[in-house]
């Protein structure tokens, strides 16, 4: 087989059929995102009920996840804080604050406060706080007090209560010492005294205090002070250790210490267990603190809400969407907000979830929790595009009502679990890029509700087996690029709900089998890059619904079948197999036909002459033996974006309507036997070229001035047979490249 150089299609332009792209997973051919280039396979799967955004071949997507949860909740807006409460303090405590009245009788009278004093202690760590408030009588209208606890602070009894007696003075004082002249002595007021005592006891406790932040041994945490806890504290602190555990809420570095930090000193609302607040209230403000901790304490979440206000208000926290008329947590959804950490076991504790989404974040890392099985309401996870490793836990699939898994774009490993056929709701499961290995288990899928399964780049090995055939409501099967061996079972025809196959880039042998003719609603089958062998069925012919038939790169033989009957048929890849014979002119008749790839095979014969009616954008003949001319009828294709017609057997010239076609990019002709002036004039007005291939034609001649190359709106790539000085056919002191050569193929 002959070489031949092959420039790729511009980069952006896409001649292979879409497949899946960010908002659609469902269709060979939808009308947003990327391609199937290569078939490789990019999806985001969503949920029918709440989007209408996804496309398959121009019809609602029926597979897609719940966008409008993800949408409604994810808000960048922040939340506005109250000003009297700074939640970037680390760490606070609650201790009863000294200030003085004066009573009618003018003596000074101890009040007892409940106020919030920051650079305290929590487990025992000394807290550098040089802006501690003082807290005076004047100030009492604003102490942060427990608005509505049950647990009221208790006002001590006052420690000096003035006697009515105060006032008389005991003889002994009024008595002089002695009948000279020596002064009375001098009468010490009550109050002075109290003053006195009181200003000596604030100062000492001001150093005492002093001592233990600054001057204290930090290297022995025993010696610390231990903070004291509220009843209200202590129990929301008994609470969150039934989830995490008593030890790890005492580490302040932890995820888990420091949202019990928060919740107990830091928290606005002052959750207060029992008296309008359940345990599981108390719980999932816990667990969504702990994961806002766990995934880098995101900018992007702060400024959405997250720790400041109600978690499920009328604007809840970005990414959350609650029960209506309720405080509980439906759906968390977290797109494109640079979480960087683990997710969390506590996740897990948010029992009424039933969406949780994580995705675009690739700071995400560590395993999928096995507490997400704790979620008996969970129908939707999905975490992808991350950097999970590990594999899938067995635990997962302990919560049965889950309708939909998408772990693309991870690296996770392992076997698939067996499990997964307990999960009778499941439709949707997506594992594309990750490192699964191991032997699909069809056999356990049997009987579930599976409608699309992406097991696409991975590592999985073995053969298909008859078993899938019995997996009745499937409709989207995505195999490519793994280990699989074998020969692609009869039973596949078995699945007549299939509209999508694709074999690609496996090592898969043996031929079609004949019983895919059963498959009436398949609309995309690739079985590109593999070992498949001998003549292209004629039962192709007969898949009426096929809009992409790709069969690239097998070792196909004989003749293309007749196609005639396949009028929706829009890409057809067919190179670099064994073919033989004339290109069908029966291809010329299928007027929904977009692309034609036919290279690298042993087709002879002429170019069929295709009629101005087709939307044809691409048409690739190179290295095959064509010959003939190239005839006029090609201009009348004024949608072509490439033309490719290089290493073939063609005479005669370049059609002067070439400039008809304003679309076209490429165009190579190179290795051929063309003749006469190349019409250089009637190609100025191809705006869009950037490839123009013409070397390897001795019969072609003429000038291609400099101002050539300027009028392209893009840089244009020209190879022609301008090499050899004053003798070469052609001139062009503007190509890329002039043959003879050594960087000529």
């Amino acid at each position: 087989m002959p070489k031949f150089r092959n420039i790729p299609l511009r980069e952006g332009k896409k001649l292979y059929p879409n497949v899946l792209d960010d908002d659609s997973i469902v269709g060979p051919e939808s009308s947003t995102g990327s391609i199937f280039t290569g078939s490789a396979m990019s999806s985001t799967v969503q949920n029918p009920k709440f989007s209408s955004k996804n496309r398959l071949l121009g019809r609602n997507d029926e597979f897609s996840v719940d966008a409008s949860e993800e949408e409604s909740v994810d808000s960048d807006k922040p939340v506005k804080h109250n000003s009297k409460v700074q939640t970037e303090t680390k760490f606070a405590r609650e201790e009863d604050s000294i200030g003085f009245s004066v009573d009618s009788f003018g003596i000074p009278v101890m009040k007892m406060g409940r106020v919030r004093q920051r650079g305290a202690m929590i487990g025992g760590l000394p807290v550098d706080d040089s802006h501690a408030e003082q807290q005076t009588a004047k100030d009492s209208e604003e102490y942060d007090l427990e608005t509505g606890s049950e647990y009221p602070p208790a006002p001590p009894k006052s420690l000096w209560q003035r006697r009515s007696d105060e006032d008389e003075m005991p003889a002994q004082s009024q008595r002089r010492r002695d009948s000279g002249t020596s002064k009375p002595p001098r009468q010490v007021s009550t109050v002075w005294i109290i003053m006195g005592v009181a200003t000596i006891l604030v100062i000492g406790a001001v150093v005492a205090v002093a001592i233990a932040v600054f001057g204290g041994d930090n290297s022995n945490e025993s010696e610390q002070v231990p903070v004291v806890l509220t009843q209200r504290q202590q129990r929301l602190k008994e609470i969150v250790a039934t989830v995490s555990g008593a030890t790890v809420i005492e580490d302040q570095s932890t995820p888990q210490g420091k949202a019990t930090n928060w919740l107990l000193f830091d928290d606005q609302l002052w959750l207060i267990p029992g008296q309008g607040t359940s345990d599981e209230r108390v719980i999932q403000r816990y667990a969504l603190a702990v994961f806002f901790f766990a995934t880098g304490e995101s900018a992007a979440l702060r400024e959405g809400g997250w720790l400041s206000g109600e978690e499920c208000a009328a604007k809840p926290w970005t990414g959350l969407n609650c029960y209506p008329n309720e405080h509980l947590v439906r759906s968390l959804a977290i797109d494109r907000k640079n979480l960087k950490g683990t997710i969390p076991d506590e996740i897990g504790h948010l029992n009424k979830m039933q969406n949780f989404i994580i995705k675009n974040n690739e700071g995400i890392t560590g395993t999928i929790p096995k507490t997400i099985g704790n979620l008996k309401e969970l129908r939707q996870i999905g975490i992808y595009f991350c950097k999970l490793e590990g594999s899938i836990p067995e635990e997962l699939f302990a919560a049965t009502k889950l309708e939909y898994i998408n772990f693309q774009n991870n690296s996770l490993a392992g076997n698939l679990p067996t499990k997964i056929g307990e999960l009778k709701s499941l439709h949707t499961l997506v594992l594309n890029t990750n490192k699964i290995e191991g032997q699909v288990p069809f056999d356990a899928m049997v009987g579930s509700s599976l409608k699309f399964l992406g097991l696409s780049e991975n590592a999985l090995a073995g053969s298909i087996g008859e078993a899938v055939g019995e997996l009745s409501s499937l409709e989207y099967l995505y195999l490519e690029r793994n280990k699989f061996e074998g020969t692609i079972p009869s039973s596949v025809g078995g699945i007549t709900t299939l509209k999508s196959l694709s074999l690609d880039h496996n090592s898969f042998s043996g031929g079609l089998p004949t019983s895919l003719q059963n498959l009436e609603q398949l609309e995309y089958f690739s079985a590109q890059s593999n070992s498949l062998e001998g003549p292209i069925p004629e039962i192709v012919g007969s898949m009426k619904a096929l809009k992409t038939l790709n069969l690239d790169s097998n070792a196909f033989t004989g003749s293309v079948p007749d196609l005639t009957s396949l009028v929706n048929l829009r890409h057809l890849l067919l190179s670099r197999n064994s073919l033989k014979g004339p290109i069908p002119s029966a291809l010329t008749h299928l007027e929904m036909l977009e692309t034609v790839f036919l290279s690298s095979n042993e087709f002879t014969g002429s170019i069929p002459e295709f009629s101005g009616t087709h939307q044809i954008r691409g048409l690739y003949f190179s290295d095959n033996k064509l010959s003939g001319t190239i005839s006029q009828s090609i201009c009348t294709l004024t949608s072509l974006e490439a033309i490719f017609l290089d290493e073939n057997q063609l005479e005669g010239g370049i059609p002067d309507c070439i400039g008809n076609l304003s679309k076209l990019q490429q165009l190579h002709l190179f290795n051929n036997n063309l003749s006469g002036e190349i019409p250089v004039d009637a190609m100025t007005a191809l705006r869009e070229l950037d490839s123009l291939g013409l070397e390897n034609n001795s019969g072609l001649q003429g000038d291609i001035p400099e101002d050539f190359c300027d009028k392209s709106s893009t840089p244009i790539e020209i190879w022609a047979d301008c090499g050899g000085g004053a003798s070469a056919a052609v001139s062009c002191p503007c190509c890329s490249v002039c043959c003879p050569s050594d960087e000529c193929i």
